[in-house]
């Protein structure tokens, strides 16, 4: 039999997830129980390893392997939604890489500034790309709690890239030697399993095409969101368990 997951249950493992893919050095980094179970969910066994390693050994990591910054990252493995898409659909754009892959701030980031504005956060005042994976799955846990009828719609077209974003990662990591490739590449396997299990409780997402919310949906419904704060960071208290089927996922 499988168990419905809640949109209480998904915003309170949406927050954990969003903590995970902060960049440790901010300080609010945190790989909660949830995000251990999902790790063993997606085969990664070494959560001691985990516990064990010190936040500076994580935010050299991170830097190296999801950032910008280090002179040996490249630009494809960044956690962002708009790199893993076709920059925008608008068919009137003359930029040359209009309908080109693997550029920041496209219509998926403006669409998440728009988004960030309707629930009263300053967008530059994140401190991260308005669709980087963290934001994406911090405001996937609000919606989950004061919208929960549009978090369908909202995972469906904001978090469709994660096939793409780990295909991109085994690639640039293959010859890695930094001890916490394989964690990362795990971390991007768990956050996958936890929306493909959400999303196939109900909907199909075949044939889709990205539409993102209604006008109709926005202007009635994320006013309600707009005396919400960002949640960054969040201390779950949940456990995660997983049935014989795909999407049995249950709370304690």
């Amino acid at each position: 039999m499988t168990t419905r997951i809640s949109e209480a249950f998904a915003s309170r493992v949406f927050y954990d997830l969003a903590n995970a893919w902060l960049d440790p050095s901010r300080g609010e980094f945190c790989v909660g129980d949830a995000v251990r179970q999902l790790l063993l969910q997606a085969g990664y066994v070494e959560n001691d390893y985990i516990c064990s390693t010190s936040t500076e050994l994580f935010s050299r990591s991170y830097k190296h392997l999801l950032t910008r910054d280090d002179p040996q990252a490249r630009f494809g493995v960044l956690p962002v939604e708009s790199v893993y898409k076709t920059w925008t659909s608008d068919p009137a754009s003359y930029v040359a890489f209009a309908h080109d892959k693997g550029y920041v701030y496209g219509d998926s980031a403006f669409h998440m500034r728009y988004v960030l504005s309707e629930l009263g956060i300053e967008p530059d005042t994140v401190g991260l790309y308005p669709d980087h994976l963290a934001v994406l799955l911090n405001v996937a846990g609000i919606i989950a709690e004061v919208y929960p009828e549009g978090l369908v719609s909202y995972v469906s077209d904001h978090l469709d890239w994660l096939s793409d974003f780990e295909a991109a990662a085994r690639t640039r990591w293959v010859s890695s030697n930094d001890s916490l490739a394989s964690f990362y590449l795990a971390l991007i396997q768990a956050t996958d399993l936890f929306v493909s299990a959400y999303l196939h409780q109900g909907t199909s997402s075949e044939g889709r095409t990205t539409r993102y919310f209604s006008a109709a949906d926005t202007h009635q419904k994320m006013r309600a969101m707009a005396q919400v704060r960002c949640r960054m960071p969040y201390q779950p208290e949940v456990v995660i368990t997983k049935t014989e089927t795909t999407s049995g996922w249950t709370l304690k």
